[in-house]
């Protein structure tokens, strides 16, 4: 059998290496491999990929490596790619594929608890009535991620969840790493999901709206009387929510 790399890989090697000798170490180095194609490398043709192997992957990951580049390559264009690949879904992966393989968005991967721990068994971060709660660790290009692939508790089952970044309750705190590598703790505090995968409607408790008795103007009152509300309709809700709950649980 003959191993050699193919003249196309031979190729992607030696641009690699020249390219990254010459590199700099801000922001333009990831622009600068989104043109020439890294990103899309495992991405399928129909997504604006090449539709590379990972034998391509690990050779160009290789030259990254002798040159220590930084940037969210691995995370975003291998393991996140792969994921979306395999467990995505058609909407998912449309919508989110182009433009990852473009470099024009980034998508990180939330795997270890707090507990520090890869046991799958241990994970406990999860999922109750449509909300994210818990921490992540040892998360790459958090700082950069337009979203995260989360692995999660439902229930019992492990389930992968995808998270844009700038979902309220979503903080990232820097990590103090030995080698200087950027990894980042990753608080979710309540954090939104789509609430119709996660919460059963019982048709008992519909009723038609009354929309005349629905319809009203808080700033009549706020400029008359000076009162506003203490707390917003969405935190009215997360303290409706709680309460069923908590009662639920006693």
């Amino acid at each position: 059998m003959d191993f050699r790399p193919s003249p196309a890989q031979q190729l992607l090697v030696s641009t690699a290496r020249e390219f990254l000798r010459k590199r700099a170490d801000n922001d333009a180095l990831w622009r600068r491999m989104a043109e020439l194609g890294w990103p899309g490398l495992l991405i399928p043709p129909e997504f604006g990929g090449s539709g590379g192997s990972l034998l391509d992957v690990v050779l160009l990951v290789e030259e990254m490596g002798r040159a220590a580049a930084p940037g969210p390559f691995v995370p975003s264009a291998v393991v996140a790619t792969s994921l979306l690949l395999a467990s995505g879904n058609a909407d998912h992966r449309k919508r989110l594929l182009p433009a990852m393989a473009a470099g024009e968005r980034i998508v990180g991967v939330a795997l270890v608890d707090e507990g520090g721990s890869f046991d799958l068994d241990r994970i406990a971060l999860g999922v109750e009535a449509g909300r994210l709660t818990g921490r992540k660790l040892f998360v790459e290009a958090a700082d950069v991620a337009d979203a995260l692939v989360v692995v999660a508790r439902a229930d019992r089952d492990l389930v992968l969840l995808l998270v844009p970044t700038d979902r309220p309750g979503l903080a990232r705190f820097p990590l103090d790493t030995m080698g200087g590598d950027k990894l980042f703790e990753v608080a979710f505090d309540r954090v939104g999901l789509d609430w119709r995968k996660h919460v059963v409607q019982d048709p008992a408790f519909l009723r038609p709206a009354e929309v005349d008795h629905l319809i009203g103007d808080a700033s009549k009152a706020t400029g008359t009387l000076g009162w506003s509300p203490k707390v917003s309709f969405e935190q009215l809700i997360e303290m409706m929510v709680d309460a069923d709950l908590k009662r639920l649980k006693a």
